[in-house]
């Protein structure tokens, strides 16, 4: 009986690694996005602030000062996200929680997020697109947004944000002044200037959006079997070999 339970946990780890491993490339995957919104199709809508007050909280050691310059609604579809919280070395970083790319326009009406040659990428908080042969990309119709948020509630919120998602963003494009309150780690700057970019056809460093994000919404969530798949399947690895120690233990 326990060679064959040790045999029945042994193939269920396996099913579910190759499960695991499958799915975490399926469940970002852009090609599966057929369904575009009518939203995405609209470019970005920027207004002037007529009377800007600065928005001013303290997060992460910091006291941070956002000029907002415009409102801002971005919608469309999300091809790259980086979370730098997760590898940050400057505590001044990780409230700029995520980096999302994002399409729009024509890049979504001419499908290229579909097209096999067309690479999305981000880096050191840059950008990048990259492709091969004949591929009808609007550079102007694609950003890289650096999303700031002055509170946990609205970082849990952004952080639902998933590639491939089509999303729509309400905020304000800021420019951003942070000082240092608390004794720093030998990264941490004593102070911080972000700006951010207010056209959609610049390039290279400032070219970036920064968003001071009021409302997210998810308008379709994509590749939703793959992003469940995935998750149970970490869920029951962990279960698994927690079975196998306790098994062990219990011979002894």
């Amino acid at each position: 009986m326990d060679r064959t339970l040790q045999l029945l946990r042994r193939w269920l780890f396996l099913a579910l690694l190759a499960t695991a491993a499958v799915t975490w490339f399926t469940r970002h995957r852009l090609a599966s996005v057929n369904d575009i919104h009518s939203d995405t199709l609209r470019a970005p809508v920027q207004t002037p602030v007529q009377s800007p007050e600065p928005v001013q909280f303290t997060r992460n050691g910091y006291d941070y000062t956002a000029v907002p310059l415009f409102h801002y609604t971005l919608a469309g579809l999300v091809v790259h996200r980086l979370d730098y919280s997760w590898f940050s070395i400057d505590r001044g970083e990780r409230t700029f929680t995520l980096d999302i790319g994002v399409i729009w326009g024509s890049n979504l009406s001419n499908r290229v997020h579909q097209a096999k040659s067309i690479r999305f990428s981000q880096d050191a908080r840059f950008g990048f697109v990259q492709w091969r042969g004949e591929v009808p990309f609007v550079k102007s119709e694609f950003s890289n947004n650096h999303l700031l948020v002055d509170n946990d509630q609205m970082e849990r919120k952004v952080k639902q944000i998933q590639t491939a998602d089509q999303i729509r963003l309400r905020g304000k494009l800021v420019n951003v002044t942070a000082r240092r309150i608390t004794a720093g780690g030998r990264y941490d700057s004593d102070e911080i200037v972000w700006n951010t970019s207010t056209v959609r056809a610049d390039d290279g460093p400032g070219a970036c959006e920064t968003i001071l994000v009021e409302n997210v919404e998810i308008l379709q969530p994509a590749n939703q079997l793959s992003r469940v798949l995935f998750r149970t399947s970490l869920w029951g690895m962990a279960i698994v070999t927690l079975w196998a120690f306790a098994d062990l233990f219990r011979r002894f």
